[in-house]
């Protein structure tokens, strides 16, 4: 039984050479991650991921489904976007365009008028 590695053999024999040929690949991208029981899971561990994109040149945005009155106790280091309705929809609002989604509940990303819009059948 062997186990998968996500990573190509080259990338984990010579980190320092793949470190940088990657490090402009992620460059202008905005990122979002939502709060509650994502970023909440775990801060320190998010706020290290969030410097890590930051340095590679990424936009990072918390998007939450709340109230912006419901938000004292919101503590991370990015822009929040309170979404009252899809988070797309209130990041379209906001004029930012997100390109990564890192969200516990993806269903909430997506305005809802696409997800009750009635589905062809599969081909």
């Amino acid at each position: 039984f062997a186990t998968l590695n996500p990573l190509p053999r080259f990338l984990m024999s010579q980190p320092r050479k793949c470190y940088g040929a990657l490090r402009g690949a992620f460059s202008f991208v905005n990122i979002a991650i939502d709060y509650d029981d994502t970023y909440t899971r775990n801060p320190e561990m998010w706020e290290l991921v969030i410097d890590t994109m930051r340095d590679h040149g990424c936009k990072v945005f918390c998007v939450t489904k709340r109230w912006e009155s419901e938000s004292e106790d919101i503590s991370i280091n990015a822009p929040v976007i309170y979404a009252t309705r899809s988070k797309m929809e209130a990041v379209a609002r906001s004029g930012v365009s997100i390109d990564i989604w890192i969200d516990d509940k993806p269903h909430t990303i997506t305005p809802y008028s696409i997800m009750n819009r009635p589905r062809g059948k599969y081909k």
